[in-house]
């Protein structure tokens, strides 16, 4: 029996107490899934943990076959890995543990790197290893999306019903994410500003490491990853959120990985919440396109092709009002308008009047 001494078996027992319990049922039901998360929040600790815990049932086969261990991400190299982790022929193992082993658990940690070699056959091979004993033998994967989502032509027939299942993992709470970095990182946790971070974070672990490294470059493209990630009406959704209007039909998948966070407020499908965490919502409103009528547009290009160059009230009029009907009145109000813009004012730019000569754009 493989045993496994990962280092979250320090952890206590009630570290992701929940999430584990209904995993554990899922398990226990004899339902093969895929664990789903956000980009970089820390799913392979997690499975790690459930991992060791599995193990303390000695009744449990529990076998963990991480893929980033792949020298190559070929189909040869998954089969080896495999044979490896059980201890010999993957289906020859499997056929003797079925008659000794209450369950037998098979974890496959980062599955979605596969994702080239995902077609009929490849799933139809490992349902033929779980189908050797369907009580028995459980399957979980994990990836950042649902699979019929990642292979919805492989993920049919037959292999619809194995590997349809998700389980949302979310971000991780305060309490647990500080078990996390105190057991992984213990002397970042030291920090001062340790506790602000752990806040920040909204619970994703590796943005959380990159805040405490104080390498703003890095946690702007760890957002900029996560914002990505999102198809495009996804990321709409989000950035109305993030502006504070209220979104009716909220895109399931933006609540299911903890994208959003509500109060008791969600009732009709008419949602008022807030992002995940302040950091990715400040991200996401600096990032959104700044919708402006047509003479404000014109206005805010003018100025920002000049950037940081004074541009004259002569020029302005001359350009939006050729044909000579512009004036200080009309040209306040377009001022007055692009300030006010909620796009506007978290882009970073700042608006300069230098009185009676004209306007100057400013990155903050």
């Amino acid at each position: 029996m493989a045993k496994y001494n990962f280092k979250e078996k320090q952890l206590d027992p009630e570290f992701c107490k929940r999430e584990v319990s209904e995993v554990k049922k899922l398990i226990n039901s004899s339902t093969s899934f895929t664990v789903v998360g956000m980009p970089g929040m820390g799913i392979s600790m997690f499975l790690r943990y459930l991992v060791c815990a599995l193990e303390e049932d000695r009744n449990n086969l529990v076998v963990h076959i991480d893929i980033n261990e792949l020298p190559e991400l070929s189909k040869d190299s998954f089969g080896k890995l495999l044979d490896q982790e059980l201890g010999g022929p993957a289906k020859l193992k499997l056929d003797q543990a079925v008659s000794s082993e209450k369950k037998i658990v098979m974890v496959f940690n980062r599955f979605d790197r596969l994702q080239k070699l995902f077609d009929q056959t490849f799933f139809g091979n490992l349902r033929s290893l779980r189908d050797i004993s369907k009580e028995k033998i459980v399957m979980i994967f994990s990836a950042n999306k649902p699979l019929p989502e990642l292979a919805p032509d492989a993920i049919s027939g037959g292999n619809l019903n194995m590997f349809s299942k998700t389980y949302f993992l979310k971000p991780f709470s305060k309490s647990d994410l500080d078990k996390l970095v105190k057991l992984n990182t213990p002397t970042l946790a030291k920090q001062k500003n340790y506790q602000q971070s752990l806040l920040e974070s909204g619970g994703h672990y590796q943005l959380l490491q990159l805040l405490l490294k104080e390498d703003n470059t890095a946690v702007d493209l760890q957002l900029k990853e996560l914002f990505n990630f999102l198809n495009y009406n996804r990321r709409k959704q989000l950035q109305a959120i993030a502006f504070g209007k209220t979104i009716k039909g909220i895109d399931p998948f933006l609540l299911e990985l903890g994208f959003l966070t509500f109060g008791q407020k969600y009732h009709d499908r008419n949602i008022n919440g807030n992002l995940f965490s302040q950091l990715f919502s400040e991200f996401v409103k600096r990032h959104s396109r700044l919708k402006l009528a047509k003479k404000e547009a014109q206005l805010f290009k003018l100025l920002k092709t000049n950037l940081g160059k004074l541009v004259s009230k002569d020029r302005i009029y001359n350009e939006l009002w050729p044909d000579g009907e512009g004036s200080d009145w009309a040209l306040d109000a377009l001022v007055y308008r692009i300030r006010k813009n909620p796009t506007f004012i978290s882009s970073g730019y700042i608006l300069e009047n230098q009185k009676k000569v004209g306007y100057m754009l400013i990155r903050n």
